[in-house]
């Protein structure tokens, strides 16, 4: 049995990005502007581009290297289209920036640019070790699930289906492990967690051609087609619950809820 009883739940892809729950540290002034990093926050900047760029150059908030967009980073007084996007990919492709040095190995960024930008940025980490991500997002799904199983009188969860793009650095083993930790007495134990993956594609700005970029591996992040490194990202950043297979508290017959974009 299929039922549209839920719109589809994109988990505030800013709050995944996050973590939720990241710090941030070592920044370079004595009252530092809070970092970019609230779902509320991201959600509000996103939408207002400018809004961002001028509460960025004013101080009044912080990018942080390790989450950012590369549309959040282009906000940094000094960064441009071409600029945020080696940041961000050197990021996916050689891991977090543990140190401000590490920006250095960005092409285009030297010691100048970097004493430019750095004042607008913070590198989020704490006692020199990163916060894991899947903790914070699995609790963000538990939680939705239990609302969602009180309200539509579930009885047990069986079957969770996640879409996830290339892009997001979530393991799943892990997140089932959490899952099954923080699910103990609730409908959702013993659910498990199933994956589709997005692959991750570009659309060139240029020549329009439509690609795939190998990002671990030393091929330049540019369009095989014309060498332009201004694309946007067309999908990989997806992560949202697509639907969920349980059993009602009234009905002892297994029934599968689909979460409508």
């Amino acid at each position: 049995m299929r039922e549209g009883w839920i719109n589809r739940l994109p988990l505030c892809l800013c709050l995944l990005l996050c973590g939720g729950m990241l710090l941030a540290a070592g920044l370079t002034f004595e009252n530092p502007s809070p970092v970019l990093q609230d779902p509320e926050m991201r959600r509000e900047m996103a939408e207002d581009p400018a809004l961002l760029a001028y509460r960025v150059k004013n101080g009044e908030v912080q990018i942080c290297v390790n989450t950012a967009l590369p549309s959040e980073l282009q906000a940094v007084p000094g960064i441009g289209e071409v600029l945020a996007n080696r940041i961000y990919f050197t990021r996916l492709r050689e891991g977090n920036y543990r140190t401000w040095d590490d920006l250095l190995q960005v092409e285009g960024i030297g010691e100048e640019t970097l004493r430019k930008i750095r004042p607008y940025l913070t590198l989020w980490k704490e006692k020199g070790e990163y916060t894991m991500h899947e903790l914070s997002v699995t609790r963000s799904i538990l939680q939705i699930l239990l609302r969602k199983a009180e309200e539509e009188r579930l009885q047990r969860i069986t079957r969770v289906f996640l879409v996830v793009g290339a892009m997001q650095d979530y393991q799943t083993e892990w997140m089932q492990r959490y899952f099954d930790r923080l699910s103990e007495g609730t409908p959702a134990q013993g659910a498990v967690i199933e994956v589709q993956r997005v692959p991750l594609r570009f659309g060139c700005q240029k020549c329009q051609t439509v690609f795939t970029l190998d990002l671990r591996g030393d091929a330049p992040l540019v369009c095989p087609q014309c060498g332009s490194e201004a694309y946007n990202m067309l999908s990989g950043r997806e992560f949202y619950v697509d639907r969920i297979e349980a059993e009602r508290m009234d009905e002892q017959e297994k029934t599968e809820e689909t979460l409508e974009k």
